[in-house]
C-alpha cells in the first residue's frame, strides 16, 4: 500500500496524474506515517501534496526535505 510504502521509504517520487483519486494524495497523515529525515519529490501535479502540511512536516523537523516540480498554483513568470 501507500502507506507501507511511505513508512519503508527514505525518498519517496510522485509521478501520477491530476484526478480526484490523486488529489491531496499526500497530506498530513501520510507525510507524518513517512520515516523521520526523508525526503517527498513531486513530480506528478500540484494538487497532489498538501503543500501546507510538507512546509509544516519540513519546518518541525520531520522530512529532511523536498523537491516540487510543481504546485497547485503555479507563481507567476516574469
Amino acid at each position: 500500500t501507500l502507506d507501507e510504502l511511505l513508512r519503508a521509504s527514505d525518498v519517496a517520487t510522485l509521478h501520477v496524474p491530476a484526478t480526484k483519486q490523486t488529489e491531496r494524495l499526500i497530506a498530513r497523515a501520510q507525510l507524518r506515517a513517512m520515516r523521520p529525515g526523508s525526503f517527498l519529490i513531486n513530480n506528478a501535479r500540484g494538487s497532489v501534496v498538501d503543500v501546507g502540511a510538507l512546509a509544516a512536516a519540513i519546518k518541525d523537523g520531520h522530512l529532511g526535505g523536498a523537491a516540487l516540480d510543481v504546485f497547485p498554483d503555479e507563481p507567476a513568470g516574469k
